[in-house]
């Protein structure tokens, strides 16, 4: 209701202004009095008076306006408040839990009303609680009946009718009791919501969308993206809701089962703070008796003849000490089986397994496989035995040259691991080594040739080279022309420069301004842990390395395919006892750091890494270069021989050769940062900037547009047209502009580039992308998760129900309604009135002065 109080006055709120205006008020009323004398004597008394009316009149509109009045003004509104509720369609969703206990199933019986309502099903109350102490109910009460054979009928009734029930109850899937929770009865679960508060309905699995009763009202499940699920979905929808009123709280309907946040519990805490969050239990939280590939562990792009390897893991439940036959198939790109399918059998000894396959690299292209292990008959469902993926096998080699200053521990291990695979090309330059003269000449070249002339615009003599490894190299052995040719190899050709630090030499002893300003890092400072205390093992002694978030995402750095099992074994790895510890430049990435010491827990990380950094990167030109502040990889050995320190090499090779030939011209370049993802995940895109040319043009506008293509390379019609995808310019790297695609339906896409306000021609440059149909866990393991439902709630503030108690939320939100009082000021005296009226006062007063003859 609106309301108004009477007028204040803001001009008289301050004295001297108030003092002011009365003696301009006063000083004006002698005027009038003393022009009104005069006048007299000119005209009659009647028109004195009118225009000595109208002159006082003007001031007291001049005078109404100088006092500022106010009118104060209060409105209470009331508002209904809004509740979301969202019905999970994924495919887990489906399930049927034959496998939940007695006591389970009672419950959704009486949530379902299967058992009436009021005094029988309260009778239920006490059957749940002893099956869940694992006894049998007792069926009949004391006090019903004292005759032993009516109490032995009736108890035989009961417990026929409950087993029943309980059939019933396992065959139904877990949508459909989700619909029926909230649709059926006589006063639905929904329309009592609905009655209390402005409802939402929306279905969720690996995306959302708004539904009605209607679409719920027919037992045929309401379609929905079913190749994932992401529980935040719902409280996104509720946050961006187009009703009114505050947000009350969310209910969603769902058995837990979230796949697309991996093992990271962290995204939980979204939910805090927002709205509470109510949710219903559907399903079992015990493991049916099932086998489900849960995971692929596998490159996705391998150079010719490698020899890439398939993991797969694999969940089980319920078959303990049984032999399983896992069977890898090559598929066409019709979907066909292609030649004789690989069988592996293996023994199940606990809830997961893993099978590792030898896959061919031999052809060049990209090959399509399926992975299944073969279904059992009495499995609880079958369709999720098996996992499709995708590998593109490349006709390419790395080409690597290897600098240093003499044969350390460091060099003779990094050699070892890279002339033992055989799609990298080596080359090596020890500049000091031993020579007895029983040779021609020493065992490895000790003399790098640099051409005598150079012409500008020619190759470098390091272009043939996706990476170039300089260790710890003394001054005199690297000239300044060859670092002047290193500048020209990374920031013209676009080649990858990994600098590893030396105790003798490099970079301590350089004062170049070429070798400053390629490095990503300064303040250098020696860690050396070397010495008698350090008398633990090889894991225990030294310092260790711990992977930023950036560090994280970066392919060379992964050593498992699983962020969580990659991070314990980076953890794990042994301790280094020498390091140059520096500060990353503002452009630089740092992708390892120091681990933190207790004395510095509350440092902030992000400040810790940059000023304690020890695996840097950073963009140079049209190339790179990476810091490595340790030379003592070879320790990653200790236990598991060439698992990791080989991998690491491997993997560091091939992404500088991916670098290196990625597509672009002299002013950008193009890159994906996965060229193949799983449904569910972000495409990023990258364009990196020569310097210069970004500065020719500041107000850059990039766009990468992603076209559905077919396998053929053509364009896919059938796809619904993909929107331009904004590139935004990230504050940490300043000549790399990212953006990511959402939300990418399964197939083929060409991304290609549009650039406004700069002269830059994209034609040819161009890159493709495989988004694979989902890899998620959504039918890997069908249990519910009751513990993952139980933190959102408490997270947000809300409540776990069980099937039972489901009927208890509409009274959650009988008082939703919410009064906000608003009060406010409308001044009265900067009306257009107030000027109309001081207007038509003067004139009337103008014309009859005019009109009788007056000055």
């Amino acid at each position: 209701m609106l309301a108004f109080d009477w007028p204040t006055f803001r001009g008289v709120e301050s004295t001297p202004w108030l003092i002011v205006l009365i003696v301009v008020a006063a000083a004006s009323v002698g005027c009038i009095t003393f022009l009104y004398g005069y006048e007299r004597q000119l005209v009659d008394r009647k028109l004195g008076n009118t225009l000595l009316g109208l002159r006082l009149a003007s001031l007291a509109v001049i005078l109404f306006a100088l006092f500022e009045p106010v009118s104060r003004w209060s409105e209470d509104i009331t508002t209904t408040g809004r509740v979301v509720v969202a019905i999970d369609v994924s495919e887990s969703m489906d399930t049927q839990d034959a496998v939940a206990t007695p006591a389970e199933k009672l419950r959704l019986a009486k949530g379902l009303g299967m058992l009436g309502h009021g005094e029988a099903a309260e009778r239920v109350d006490p059957w749940i609680a002893a099956y869940e102490a694992g006894k049998e109910p007792d069926w009949v009460l004391p006090q019903e009946t004292n005759d032993a054979d009516k109490r032995r009928a009736l108890a035989a009734g009961r417990r026929e009718l409950v087993q029943g029930l309980m059939t019933e109850v396992e065959r139904l899937p877990r949508y459909e009791i989700a619909r029926r929770l909230l649709m059926n009865g006589s006063r639905p679960l929904i329309k009592q919501i609905q009655e209390s508060a402005n409802t939402e309905l929306y279905v969720f699995a690996a995306d959302v969308a708004s539904t009605d009763v209607k679409a719920l009202e027919s037992p045929e499940k309401v379609k929905g993206n079913s190749e994932g699920t992401d529980v935040t979905l719902p409280l996104n929808a509720a946050i961006e809701g187009s009703g009114g009123g505050k947000l009350a709280g969310v209910v969603i309907l769902t058995d837990g089962r979230d796949n697309l946040h991996g093992g990271d519990g962290r995204f939980v805490q979204r939910f805090g703070g927002l709205a509470p969050i109510y949710p219903i239990l559907i399903g079992s939280d015990r493991r049916p008796k099932d086998l489900a590939v849960a995971g692929l562990d596998y490159p996705s792009t391998v150079f010719q003849d490698d020899t890439p390897i398939v993991k797969a893991i694999l969940r089980t439940s319920g078959y303990d000490g049984k032999e399983m036959s896992v069977v890898l198939e090559k598929r066409d790109a019709a979907g066909q089986p292609v030649g004789e399918p690989v069988r592996k059998t293996v023994r199940i000894d606990g809830p997961t397994a893993e099978v590792p396959f030898d896959l061919d690299a031999k052809e060049v292209g990209r090959h399509q496989y399926a992975l299944r292990v073969e279904p059992q008959p009495d499995e609880t469902r079958q369709d999720n035995n098996q996992r499709d993926f995708q590998m593109q096998v490349v006709d390419d080699k790395a080409n690597v040259l290897v600098l240093e200053g003499d044969a350390r521990w460091e060099f003779r291990y990094i050699q070892d691991a890279l002339m033992r695979d055989n799609r990298l090309k080596v080359d090596k330059i020890v500049f000091n080594q031993p020579y007895m003269g029983v040779l021609a000449d020493t065992f490895f070249p000790r003399l790098l040739k640099l051409p005598e002339q150079f012409t500008p615009g020619s190759p470098t003599p390091f272009s043939q080279y996706d990476l170039v490894l300089i260790g710890d190299v003394a001054p005199n052995d690297l000239s300044p022309r060859a670092w002047e040719f290193l500048d020209r190899y990374v920031r013209e050709e676009g080649g990858t420069l990994l600098l590893i630090a030396g105790k003798n030499f490099f970079p301590q002893d350089y004062a170049s301004d070429i070798v400053a300003g390629l490095l990503p890092v300064t303040n250098l400072r020696a860690k050396d842990l070397a010495g008698p205390t350090q008398t633990g093992g090889p894991l225990d002694r030294g310092f260790h390395l711990r992977l930023t978030d950036d560090g994280e995402q970066q392919s060379i750095l992964q050593f498992d395919a699983d962020v969580a099992e990659n991070r314990r074994i980076w953890s794990k790895l042994p301790g280094h006892q020498w390091g140059l510890v520096a500060e990353a430049r503002p452009a630089a990435t740092v992708w390892a750091s120091l681990e933190v010491p207790p004395g510095e827990a509350e440092t902030p990380r992000l400040d810790w890494d940059r000023k304690n950094a020890m695996l840097v990167q950073q963009f140079v030109g049209a190339g790179q270069v990476v810091w490595m502040g340790i030379d003592s990889t070879w320790r990653w050995r200790f236990r598991v021989g060439d698992k990791y320190h080989h991998r690491y090499w491997g993997q560091l090779a091939r992404w500088a050769a991916d670098a290196k030939s990625a597509a672009g011209n002299e002013f950008l370049k193009l890159s994906l940062d996965r060229p193949t993802i799983s449904l569910g995940e972000d495409a990023v895109v990258r364009v990196r900037w020569d310097e210069q040319a970004l500065k020719k043009a500041p107000n850059v506008r990039v766009q990468a547009i992603l076209e559905p293509i077919r396998a053929d390379g053509s364009a896919d019609g059938a796809h619904p047209a993909i929107a331009p995808v904004t590139i935004d310019l990230r504050p940490s790297k300043p000549l790399t502009f990212e953006g990511r695609a959402i939300g990418l339906k399964s197939g083929d896409y060409r991304v290609r580039l549009q650039v406004d306000n700069a002269d830059v021609k994209t034609e040819g440059i161009q890159a493709e992308l495989v988004v694979l149909p989902p890899t998620t866990g959504e039918l890997a393991d069908v249990s519910a998760n009751r513990a993952l439902l139980e933190q959102i709630a408490s997270v947000s503030g809300g409540r776990l129900f069980l099937p039972d108690q489901a009927g208890e939320i509409p009274s959650l939100f009988r008082d939703v309604n919410q009064t906000l009082h608003k009060e406010g000021e409308e001044p009265l005296w900067n009306r257009w009135w107030v000027l109309f009226l001081f207007c038509g006062i003067v004139m009337t007063e103008w014309v009859l002065r005019k009109v009788n003859g007056l000055p």
